[in-house]
């Protein structure tokens, strides 16, 4: 696994350790994928199909590159993305992810209740 070089903050760094109740672990393929993901959307959204498929090859191709400006933008694009994800809900006691509990069996009633509905 190579080392991506982005300041890496407490949270980030133990957001893919063994054993925390991450929803999506950071690691590098996860890194580049959501790079990809992300870069796709952005080109369908503001381009359509055609710059969706350059972005999407684009941010592929330089998500995996190493020790490059473009690619720690890329992987830091990234990271955040999977740090928002993984982050818990802490304003109502909550420890985890409005995401993780919309994807739980029970999480549309849990996301009812705390939402006053």
């Amino acid at each position: 696994m190579r080392k991506v070089g982005i300041a890496r903050t407490a949270a980030a760094r133990n957001a893919g350790a063994p054993g925390s109740e991450n929803m999506i672990d950071i690691t590098d393929e996860n890194l580049a994928t959501t790079a990809s993901v992300l870069g796709g959307m952005v080109g369908l959204l503001c381009g359509g199909a055609g710059l969706g498929v350059a972005l999407f090859a684009g941010t592929a191709y330089f998500a995996r590159e190493e020790d490059s400006d473009v690619s720690n933008i890329i992987n830091g694009v990234a990271r955040k993305g999977l740090e928002t994800v993984n982050l818990p809900d802490t304003s109502m006691g909550n420890t985890t992810s409005p995401i993780q509990l919309a994807g739980s069996v029970g999480g549309f009633e849990e996301c009812e209740r705390c939402a006053g509905i």
